[in-house]
């Protein structure tokens, strides 16, 4: 997985929160942060943060810091609803 592919999931995450919120279902939030976890786990295996080019490296880590960011507010929503 690229680190483009994240990034659109990231870009989701709004739309999803709302879809959530319209539907009264908080699985399309559960199941948005399961899918974000698991193609940024791909992501984490396949491409070296740390290892990288300078600036490679500096896009990955802000990358890695935007995904948790994102799980941790969406895990606070799913505890909090």
């Amino acid at each position: 997985y690229s680190g483009l592919l994240i990034l659109k999931l990231l870009f989701n995450f709004i739309d999803v929160l709302e879809k959530a919120a319209l539907f009264y279902n908080p699985s399309y939030l559960a199941n948005f942060l399961l899918e974000l976890g698991q193609k940024f786990n791909t992501f984490y295996h396949r491409c070296p943060v740390l290892g990288a080019p300078k600036k490679i490296s500096r896009a990955r880590i802000a990358l890695v810091m935007a995904v948790a960011q994102v799980l941790k507010n969406g895990l606070k929503i799913m505890m909090n609803g």
